[in-house]
């Protein structure tokens, strides 16, 4: 695939997965200024980047434009995973109460 190609792909994106697409361009220009952290966390672009990926992704989520996925088999492995796991958490947290255990 070549640049123009694959920048007629981008554009042909919708908004609901060009955001990643972008970050993911700009997140090696981002990681140069990691030390403005110890200046001031608002005047971080990592930082500013790091808070609105989760906004971005749950605007995403809740848009209309994104498709619905298709479960397959690894979704329920992966679902049964995810509740061991969870269940995991709360005995663990039974057995020692604290905040550091959770």
């Amino acid at each position: 695939m070549n640049i123009k190609s694959w920048w007629k792909w981008v554009k042909s994106l919708q908004a609901t997965r060009k955001w990643f697409v972008i970050l993911i361009l700009i997140r090696p220009i981002v990681d140069n200024f990691y030390d403005l952290k110890k200046f001031s966390a608002i005047s971080s672009p990592l930082y500013i980047v790091g808070v609105l990926t989760p906004v971005f992704i749950l605007m995403s989520l809740a848009s209309k434009k994104l498709p619905a996925s298709k479960s397959s088999g690894s979704d329920v492995l992966m679902g049964g995973f995810t509740a061991l796991l969870i269940f995991n958490c709360f005995v663990y947290y039974s057995l020692e109460l604290s905040v550091l255990a959770l």
